[in-house]
C-alpha cells in the first residue's frame, strides 16, 4: 500500500469500530509487481454477535477500480476524514525524499497495534473489539513482506530484481 494512503485508511477502519458500524469502504494505491500503483476499493464488513455485541470476523473484499474513479474517490475519503488525520499528522509533516513509497512493515504493525487497541473509553452498548494477538498481526505483516519482496519492491530501498523479458511481454498483453 502507498504510503500516503495508510493513514486514510486506518482512520476509515477505527472510524467504523468506534462509531460501532457494520460496513466501512476506503480506497488506496497498491503497488504492482511492475512497481507501478494501481487503485483499489476495500469494502469492510463486520460480523457482530447480537447478545454480546463482541466482534465475530471482519471481511475485507478489495476491487481494482480505475485511476481516475480512484483519486476521486480518494479526494472524497481525505476530504470526510481530513480532520480527524489531520489531528494526528500535526506532528509528522517531515518527509524524506528517498522513502520508500511503500509503507515499512514495522511502521504497519505499529498502525495496526494501535488500530485494534480498545478506545480508553469504553461504552456497554459498544461494539467489543477482539483484538488478534500480537503474534499473528506481526506473523500477518511479516508474509505480506515476503510477498513483496518476492514480487521485486524491497522497502529499504528503491532497487528492484532485473526484469525477465518474458514478464514484460505479459505485462504487455494484460494492459
Amino acid at each position: 500500500m502507498h504510503k500516503d494512503d495508510v493513514r486514510w485508511v486506518i482512520c476509515v477502519l477505527r472510524q467504523m469500530y468506534d462509531q460501532s458500524r457494520e460496513y466501512g469502504e476506503s480506497y488506496y494505491r497498491l503497488i504492482t509487481r511492475s512497481g507501478h500503483f494501481i487503485y483499489m476499493r476495500t469494502r469492510g464488513f463486520l460480523e457482530i454477535d447480537p447478545n454480546t455485541k463482541k466482534v465475530q470476523s471482519f471481511v475485507c473484499i478489495n476491487r481494482v477500480i480505475s485511476q481516475e474513479y480512484g483519486r476521486k474517490m480518494m479526494e472524497e475519503m481525505k476530504r470526510k476524514y481530513s480532520v480527524i488525520v489531520d489531528m494526528e499528522n500535526q506532528s509528522e509533516r517531515v518527509s524524506c525524499v528517498d522513502e520508500a513509497p511503500v509503507e515499512h512493515p514495522k511502521h504497519l504493525e505499529r498502525i495496526v497495534m494501535h488500530l485494534v487497541e480498545p478506545p480508553a473509553s469504553e461504552n456497554i452498548d459498544e461494539l467489543k473489539l477482539v483484538p488478534p494477538s500480537k503474534e499473528n498481526i506481526i506473523s500477518a505483516i511479516k508474509n505480506s513482506e515476503k510477498v513483496v519482496q518476492e514480487t521485486g519492491i524491497r522497502f529499504d530501498t528503491r532497487k528492484r530484481k532485473k526484469s525477465d523479458p518474458d514478464d514484460l511481454e505479459v505485462l504487455k498483453r494484460h494492459s
